[in-house]
């Protein structure tokens, strides 16, 4: 009696230990049912005066609109075409030198960075 009891509780903990694996990398996957994008600098050392940026996406939306806005009134926008799952570098002109602001925007969806 004891044999088959211990035999269903290492089986029910063999299961049970499998099933919460599998739900544990499934939640960590970037692209599974997920919704995302980020934007980051591609060199985020504050001495740094490099404003290329990369955009990763992780969306259903493709499309993205950017808007570079340095010391005075230098600017650079743009359109870029990034599909789900892969990323992008963006080079802004070298003429715009921090303080800037970076904005870009997909579907409604405004995000910022500051260098």
């Amino acid at each position: 009696m004891q044999r088959h009891s211990l035999f269903w509780s290492i089986t029910l903990l063999i299961i049970t230990m499998s099933t919460l694996a599998w739900i544990a990398q499934s939640q960590q996957s970037l692209t599974k049912d997920k919704d995302w994008w980020a934007i980051s600098f591609t060199q985020p050392s504050p001495t740094s005066d490099s404003l290329q940026f990369t955009i990763e996406n992780y969306s259903n939306n493709e499309s993205f609109i950017y808007s570079i806005t340095g010391t005075g009134a230098q600017s650079s926008e743009g359109t870029i075409q990034i599909k789900k799952g892969e990323q992008q570098i963006v080079s802004p002109p070298t003429t715009i030198k921090p303080p800037a602001q970076i904005t870009v925007t997909s579907n409604n969806t405004s995000k910022e960075i500051y260098k």
